[in-house]
């Protein structure tokens, strides 16, 4: 075969970093994807609209999602006491596997080998538990007490976890761990030991560990909130401060001579790959900004051609390299701003609507699921309703009103999980909440005149509506019969 982009791959094909932020991970080169309440759904990057979806087993929600696209595999675990993780094939969706540890009441970290052998975890609570699965077997492989709770987890991808070159880092807020697999040969087996990786005195004060990603030859690049990026060796010594930001580091990613450098006020910079023992940052080469603090960070697996970039606020963002850069290495000098268009594109996939809209109401969770977060939902002037998880921003259902329909007002009933939409042609269309989708459960033409207002009762039993004709209309809603 050929390889497109022979300059730009790295060892990290496949690294997927789990964690308790929003995921958003590549499951094969053109495709991601991420957690919308209790589903996770597939979004191809060349489209907005979800290609599938995979519901949890609980309405509580899904935690975090794992992935390892050279294996075509993905884990998740599910937001309950103690969850079990569940492995499925990709694209077919199939569950292939499901590990469950007597010891964990969850999970901070969920990572998949890049050859998807072996799964790892990392325990929510004190004693927080480092497990090695071989999840074919159902066995817990290796282990190790982590002093401090798990913020991210990820694994080397150039060695399995097998023998004495296997890596796992574990980024804890101020520490930084490297845990290493050890043949021990007394025991005919194998363990982790633990290399804190530490910071020069005048670089670490004050600062904690926002995120890291993986170099050639076993190297560790980790950024801190104070906007510093550090180069660490395969032995885990500190060996350069590499880049600098004006914000703190949310998200790094490196491929064979740039390295990618995110921060919290939404930009995307990048920087020329240090030469060794550099004794000065790199300096930025160009950059983006996609509008939000950046929460993950993540090239397309084969071709490396496209990252794909979630915010805090939830917005899904496509970068794509642009011909020639997109079979050709990517300057390593300074760009002008006005050249950037030409070298790559942005385009946004999915995220709370950022323009106009027509109405926002909140959906409240049932009484039977109090500690579920509850929806904003908003109707857009093009007819796009979409419920969002109002802690996180991330869309967990969408629908789009009829062409030519144009939505005037919208109310929401908690007890059913309803949403109402009202239209300027006086037709009233109720949905329910189900599963992470909006199905339709009435439709009701009530004058030729546009919808003014919508009002529900408390027990979500009666919708009251107000058109321009001077008229109130009555629709009971506990049975949806007749207006």
């Amino acid at each position: 075969g050929t390889f497109r982009r022979p300059m730009r791959s790295l060892l990290d094909e496949g690294r997927s970093i789990g964690s308790s932020a929003r995921p958003f991970a590549f499951v094969d080169d053109t495709t991601a994807v991420s957690i919308a309440g209790q589903r996770l759904r597939f979004v191809p990057l060349d489209a907005s609209s979800p290609r599938a979806s995979v519901a949890g087993s609980t309405p509580h929600g899904i935690a975090l999602v794992a992935t390892s696209p050279a294996a075509g595999l993905f884990a998740f675990t599910e937001k309950v006491v103690r969850p079990s993780v569940q492995i499925h094939s990709y694209p077919d969706l199939a569950r292939v596997a499901t590990i469950r540890s007597s010891g964990a009441t969850g999970y901070s970290a969920l990572c998949l080998t890049r050859d998807g052998s072996r799964l790892v975890t990392v325990s929510d609570a004190a004693p927080f538990k480092l497990s090695v699965w071989d999840w074919r077997k159902g066995m817990e492989v290796l282990g190790a007490t982590v002093a401090t709770a798990c913020v991210a987890a990820s694994v080397y991808p150039g060695a399995p976890l097998t023998d004495d070159t296997g890596r796992i880092c574990i980024e804890s807020g101020a520490v930084l761990t490297l845990w290493q697999s050890r043949q021990n040969l007394e025991q005919e087996g194998a363990s982790l030991t633990a290399l804190p990786l530490v910071l020069p005195d005048e670089i670490a004060a004050g600062a904690a560990w926002g995120a890291h990603t993986w170099g050639s030859a076993g190297s560790l690049f980790a950024g801190t909130d104070t906007g510093v990026v550090a180069l660490f060796g395969e032995s885990g010594r500190f060996e350069a401060l590499v880049a600098t930001a004006a914000a703190a580091i949310t998200a790094l990613e490196a491929d064979s001579t740039h390295l990618l450098v995110a921060s919290m006020d939404g930009t995307i910079a990048w920087h020329a790959l240090p030469t060794p023992h550099a004794e000065a940052p790199t300096p930025q080469l160009f950059f983006v900004n996609v509008g939000g603090a950046v929460a993950t960070l993540a090239y397309s697996p084969v071709s490396y051609t496209r990252l794909g970039v979630s915010t805090a606020t939830g917005a899904h963002v496509s970068l794509t390299y642009v011909e020639p850069f997109a079979s050709s290495p990517v300057p390593l000098e300074p760009v002008s701003e006005k050249s950037v268009a030409s070298i790559v594109s942005v385009s946004r996939l999915s995220a709370f609507p950022q323009g106009p809209s027509v109405a926002v109401a909140l959906l409240a969770p049932t009484a039977a699921m109090p500690s579920a977060a509850p929806c904003v939902v908003v109707c857009s002037p093009g007819g796009a309703v979409g419920c969002y998880d109002a802690f996180t921003m991330q869309l967990v259902a969408e629908i789009h009103l009829p062409e030519g329909a144009e939505p005037t007002t919208l109310a929401c009933s908690a007890p059913g999980q309803l949403v109402a939409v009202g239209s300027a042609a006086g037709v009233v269309r109720v949905y329910s909440l189900v599963g992470g989708e909006l199905r339709l459960v009435l439709r009701s033409r009530l004058s030729r005149e546009r919808v003014l207002a919508l009002a529900v009762d408390a027990a979500g039993e009666a919708l009251a509506v107000a058109c321009d004709d001077a008229r109130i209309y009555w629709i009971n809603l506990a049975n949806a019969f007749g207006v």
